[in-house]
């Protein structure tokens, strides 16, 4: 499990670094390039996925990450299809941040998992932020 996570991290990392430098080239056929190696580094996460569900928990954690920026990247509708439907197995079976998919609003809604003693992020008070010698509250400088 320890390597097939190192890989995963290793593609994803590549991928990310890889979309950040799309967001700076200008030629057209170095552009090209980036896209093709983050198809192929997606795919190659896609296939991590029946032996890193295996695991409890960090296996699904791990991927959970990586098929989120597989969908980022992949053009054919019918992979990010399947993305969309191993994240939704991810999401009702082990990690409902599977779940939270930008754009998926009916995912969300599928959960009959107990949310009893869990909390909204937006329920929280803010921390305050210190700013040399004055202690001022988030919210104040929004």
């Amino acid at each position: 499990m320890y390597v097939a996570s190192l890989h995963v991290g290793l593609w994803t990392t590549i991928t990310r670094a890889n979309l950040l430098l799309m967001k700076f080239e200008k030629l057209q056929h170095r552009l090209q390039k980036y896209r093709v190696e983050n198809v192929e580094m997606a795919r190659e996460c896609c296939r991590c996925v029946a032996y890193m569900s295996t695991s409890s928990f960090l296996g699904p954690y791990f991927m959970v990450f990586a098929l989120r920026m597989c969908l980022l990247v992949l053009d054919d509708q019918a992979e990010k299809t399947w993305v969309l439907e191993k994240l939704k197995e991810f999401g009702t079976s082990k990690l409902a941040i599977a779940k939270d998919i930008p754009g998926q609003e009916d995912m969300k809604n599928t959960s009959t998992s107990n949310t009893e003693g869990r909390f909204e992020m937006a329920l929280l008070p803010l921390p305050p932020v210190v700013c040399g010698s004055l202690e001022t509250s988030a919210a104040e400088w929004q």
